[in-house]
C-alpha cells in the first residue's frame, strides 16, 4: 500500500512538473513575440458579418450590456503605451469624466486597466492552426494621447497589486471606444478564418472585414459614446 502510495505521489510529481515546464515554455514564447516582433508578425481577426447575428445593430443593446456588466462608465485620455505579460494586457489613462461609478474614482485620477478579453496564442498551443494569434475583442489596443469611452467591470481586490487595477470585460467587441476616428485598414479576406497580420492594422482603430462593416461600426461607436456624453452628442450633431 505504502509503495502504491509512492507511485502515485511520484506520478503526480512528475505530471505537474511537465505543466510548469510547458507553461513556462509557453510563457517565453509569448514574451519573445511582444519583444522580439512588437506584435508584427502576429495575426489578429477582422470584425466578419456573423451568419446568426448582427452585434452591431441597435436592437442588441450592446451599450446595455455593456453597462449593466460595469461597475464604472469613464472617459479616459490614453497616457501610456500598452504593457504586455503573459496572457495578460494592461493599458493606462488618466480619468477626464464619470458617466458611472461609486465615488472612489475621481476626474483626473490615473487608473491602470487589464483587458481580461485579451489572449495571446502560441504557435505551440495548437488553437490557432499553426499561426500567433491574438484576441482583442476587434479593436485596437490603446494609443497615448487619445481619448476613450470605457466600461470597466470593477477593481481588482488583490494583494499582487500595490496600486488599485481595475478590469475591462472581454465581451465580443471590447468596450473601448475612441471619441477621435482613426483611418483603417481594411484587408479583405484571405483565410477561412479572417485573420490578418497585425503588421497591416497596427495603426487601425478597429479591425473590420470591409467598409459597410467599418460604418457600421462608427455608427454603433456614435451612438452609444452620444448616449453617456452630452458634449459629444451635441458637437456631433
Amino acid at each position: 500500500m505504502k509503495k502504491k502510495r509512492i507511485i502515485i505521489i511520484s506520478a503526480v510529481t512528475v505530471v505537474i512538473a511537465v505543466i510548469i515546464v510547458v507553461a513556462m515554455k509557453y510563457r517565453k514564447n509569448h514574451r519573445q513575440i511582444i519583444n522580439n516582433n512588437k506584435l508584427d508578425n502576429v495575426w489578429v481577426t477582422q470584425f466578419y458579418k456573423f451568419e446568426t447575428d448582427d452585434l452591431l445593430d441597435e436592437k442588441h443593446d450592446m451599450e446595455g450590456t455593456y453597462e449593466g456588466k460595469s461597475e464604472y462608465i469613464l472617459k479616459i485620455k490614453c497616457t501610456r503605451d500598452t504593457k504586455f505579460d503573459y496572457q495578460t494586457c494592461t493599458e493606462y489613462g488618466q480619468v477626464e469624466k464619470i458617466f458611472k461609478g461609486d465615488g472612489e474614482l475621481k476626474e483626473g485620477d490615473n487608473i491602470v486597466m487589464d483587458r481580461s478579453g485579451y489572449h495571446l496564442f502560441t504557435e505551440e498551443s495548437g488553437v490557432t492552426g499553426g499561426i500567433d494569434a491574438v484576441s482583442t475583442g476587434f479593436v485596437n489596443f490603446m494609443k497615448p494621447g487619445r481619448e476613450y469611452l470605457v466600461f470597466v467591470k470593477e477593481k481588482i481586490e488583490s494583494e499582487l497589486y500595490d496600486y488599485d487595477v481595475y478590469t475591462i470585460e472581454g465581451f465580443t467587441i471590447a468596450p473601448i471606444l475612441c471619441y477621435e476616428d482613426i483611418d483603417n485598414v481594411i484587408v479583405p479576406k484571405k483565410r477561412s478564418d479572417h485573420a490578418v497580420s497585425y503588421e497591416l492594422v497596427k495603426d487601425n482603430e478597429v479591425f473590420m472585414e470591409t467598409e459597410e462593416l467599418e460604418k457600421e461600426y462608427y455608427d454603433f461607436k456614435y451612438r452609444i459614446i452620444s448616449k453617456f456624453d452630452e458634449e459629444y452628442r451635441q458637437s456631433h450633431n
